[in-house]
C-alpha cells in the first residue's frame, strides 16, 4: 500500500504506527488472502461520507476481524481507518 495514496486523516498517523499495529496483531496475510471476507453488516456510507466495511475472515486457530473505512477523494476510495483484530473464534 502506498502511504501517499491514503486519506489525509490516515496519513496523519506515522507509517511506523501502522507497521507496529500489524506486527502486534501477528496477522498471517498469506492465509487471509485465501479466504473470502464474511460481512457482519451491510456496507454503508456514514455521516462523514466514509464507506464502512465490517466483517471477518474465517481462519483457524484465530479469527481476523476487520473494521475498514474509506473516503472518496477525487474519485478514488482511500483508506481512512483500518482496525484489525486477531482473536479466538469464540470471541466474535
Amino acid at each position: 500500500m502506498q502511504y501517499a495514496k491514503l486519506a489525509k486523516p490516515f496519513r496523519d498517523q506515522s507509517p511506523e504506527q501502522l507497521k507496529q499495529a500489524l506486527k502486534t496483531q501477528k496477522a498471517n496475510c498469506g492465509l487471509i488472502a485465501t479466504k473470502p471476507p464474511i460481512a457482519t453488516s451491510e456496507a454503508k456510507i456514514d455521516s462523514r461520507g466514509a464507506l464502512q466495511l465490517r466483517g471477518y475472515f474465517d481462519t483457524r486457530p484465530s479469527r481476523l476481524s476487520y473494521e475498514l473505512d474509506f473516503l472518496s477523494l477525487r474519485g478514488e476510495w482511500k483508506p481512512l481507518k483500518l482496525n484489525v483484530h486477531v482473536k479466538p473464534p469464540e470471541e466474535k
